[in-house]
């Protein structure tokens, strides 16, 4: 007696194996993939390098600029300060002329 089904042929899951060329490929492209990666890390290590050298050469020269501002703000207050003084010893000089005229002209 027949059933009416036909034998299921058998599937095979497992890939069949590479040919060599592909497998060499294959390689080759992962070991570039690889020198490459290390030629990208080196160059983002050499820029970050430059990137803090620059920082480094603009915090001096901030720190610089810094200092002889200061230094130039307190010579301008000195400067000031005798100025002052010179201007209330003429101011008091007006007020004695002044006072002198004042008297001069009652008698």
């Amino acid at each position: 007696i027949k059933t009416g089904k036909k034998p299921v042929p058998a599937v095979n899951l497992s890939s069949p194996p590479a040919p060599a060329s592909i497998e060499r490929k294959i390689e080759g492209m992962l070991a570039q993939e690889k020198s490459t990666s290390a030629m990208s890390t080196q160059s983002v290590q050499a820029s970050l390098t430059t990137i803090q050298n620059t920082m480094l050469m603009l915090q001096e020269s901030m720190t610089k600029n810094h200092i002889e501002s200061k230094a130039d703000r307190e010579a301008m207050k000195i400067e000031l300060k005798l100025e002052i003084g010179e201007m209330k010893i003429e101011i008091k000089n007006l007020d004695e002329k002044i006072d002198l005229i004042q008297e001069a002209t009652k008698k």
